[in-house]
């Protein structure tokens, strides 16, 4: 049991030492407003978008939400990028995968040098 407590302590300071850009700025590339996901699929989503990130220098962030309030999926995905202001690099590259759990709505925010 003390194992596993360990373990996931562990994990958990490793997740948050893969959030530090070179910048110094923490970024959690999950975002579960909603609470759909459990921590370990949190832990997992975010090492991926993390390898993601190094080996394309294009961020990707998944974001839950319960509710779009109001908004189409399209403008509070453009509202959540520009809030938060985030990306790779000056020129912000970065995708954005939002779910919204009420409206049953999606949307893909997407910003590239490419």
């Amino acid at each position: 049991m003390v194992k596993k407590i360990i373990s996931i302590i562990l994990s958990a300071v490793l997740v948050f030492i893969a959030g530090i850009t070179a910048f110094g700025h923490e970024t959690y590339r999950v975002n579960d407003h909603a609470g759909i996901l459990e921590s370990y699929e949190v832990m997992e989503l975010n090492e991926k978008t993390r390898e993601i990130t190094v080996n394309y220098q294009c961020d990707v962030y998944i974001v839950t939400v319960d509710s779009l309030d109001g908004m189409e999926a399209w403008e509070y995905n453009e509202k959540y990028f520009h809030e938060n202001e985030i990306g790779y690099g000056s020129d912000r590259s970065a995708i954005v995968l939002l779910l919204a759990m009420e409206e049953r709505q999606y949307d893909t925010e997407w910003r590239s040098h490419l």
